[in-house]
């Protein structure tokens, strides 16, 4: 998988990149944990409001939705067994360990560069 280092608000994470189907619907599922520095940036071929769920996931996770133009345009916290689609269409969604986007808001920007 690639991976991008990715800035958003003040935080900095090492993300690996789901592009393709098979590795957005895999996701983070059956990982036993990820570190306070880990995430996975899932990148869609165009914006809509796409369905994230917990199938096979061991931790709870925080997701921020982004938009085309790189801004959070939503966030939420999802437990195991939880499912959620965002109201509003986004093109990026950022998922890391629960707790971690607590400060981010709407509107914030998001940067990442690619490493490979």
């Amino acid at each position: 998988m690639k991976r991008a280092i990715l800035r958003i608000g003040h935080l900095i994470f090492n993300v690996e990149i789901a592009d393709s189907f098979l590795n957005r619907i895999k996701g983070l599922s059956f990982r036993k944990m990820l570190s306070m520095s880990e995430g996975m940036l899932f990148v869609f071929s165009k914006p809509g409001k796409y369905k994230f769920w917990m199938v096979g996931m061991r931790f709870p996770i925080d997701i921020a939705f982004i938009s085309q133009n790189k801004k959070v345009v939503d966030k939420i916290t999802l437990e195991l067994g939880e499912e959620y689609t965002p109201g509003k269409e986004f093109m990026y969604a950022l998922e890391v360990n629960k707790g971690l986007l607590k400060d981010i808001e709407r509107g914030d920007d998001v940067e990442w560069i690619l490493m490979n």
